[in-house]
């Protein structure tokens, strides 16, 4: 995050992982000042991720940002495709018979 150029780029929302995976224990103490220094309000936590509103669009974003997703949002799931046939097995496709040796 430390070369990330927020005045040249500037994305809408930053959503960073915000545990330690080997811990679980909360890490962004060590980069939101870079966000916040940025012109990064933050806005929530989802209990894994903290999502930081561009101050430009914090007035309009953050109220959408104050419940997590659920089932009054109207979502669409996407289409889940089916699992894979089993692969082959190599020696029983070589074997007459189609037994395994």
């Amino acid at each position: 995050m430390e070369g990330a150029d927020f005045t040249r780029w500037r994305p809408w929302v930053v959503l960073v992982e915000a545990l330690d995976p080997r811990t679980l224990q909360p890490n962004h103490a060590a980069w939101e000042d870079l966000l916040l220094a940025a012109s990064y309000r933050f806005a929530w936590f989802d209990a894994l991720n903290r999502f930081y509103v561009a101050e430009e669009h914090h007035e309009r974003l953050t109220p959408r940002l104050a419940l997590p997703p659920n089932v009054f949002d109207n979502f669409v799931r996407a289409a889940v495709p089916p699992p894979a046939p089993p692969a082959a097995n190599p020696l029983t496709a070589a074997t007459p018979g189609g037994r395994d040796v």
